[in-house]
């Protein structure tokens, strides 16, 4: 199976989902994965239309059988998946808790309304996937109603031996 993730920066400064993808990427760069390979497109606004060309001819010389965007909020993101659903193939959204309900409201009237009405809602009514992290991330993203293929696959953190702390007081 042939899947292109996209990921609109890997840089530990732009917030978790660059460190997280990072350290992922550490991890994974340790096994032995044949055929992977890193694409690099110039994802700065300023340079949009030159991104969506190296985007599409990414897609047609790849064929992928999958897309897997992992961001929500830039336009870098909604027109990856755009271009990849307008050349026919199937977009996996992973918001990674960008719309929870919390981070809706944090810069609503500045940064969200404008994006939601331009882009960010659309993409995930378009989405053929939206994945969440855990099951409350789920119930969120059925509760904003746009879109109800909603699946869970967890961060591969296993915490089963971490010894739960009994008290919050300080001490």
């Amino acid at each position: 199976m042939r899947i292109i993730h996209y990921i609109p920066t890997i840089d530990r400064n732009s917030g978790g989902l660059g460190a997280y993808i990072q350290l992922l990427s550490k991890e994974l760069g340790k096994l032995e994965i044949e055929n992977a390979t890193l694409h690099l497109i110039d994802g700065r606004l300023t340079h949009l239309l030159k991104a969506k060309r190296q985007f599409v001819v990414l897609l047609q010389g790849i064929s992928p059988d999958l897309v897997h965007v992992n961001c929500c909020w830039t336009p870098q993101c909604a027109l990856v998946q755009f271009c990849a659903q307008c050349l026919g193939y199937k977009v996996l959204l992973m918001p990674h808790g960008m719309l929870e309900p919390w981070i809706l409201k944090k810069n609503r009237w500045l940064k969200k309304e404008p994006a939601l009405w331009l882009y960010q809602k659309r993409a995930v009514q378009k989405a053929d996937v939206l994945l969440a992290t855990a099951e409350s991330e789920k119930q969120n993203l059925l509760r904003l109603g746009w879109n109800e293929q909603v699946y869970v696959i967890p961060n591969g953190i296993v915490v089963d031996d971490i010894e739960c702390k009994q008290s919050w007081k300080q001490t």
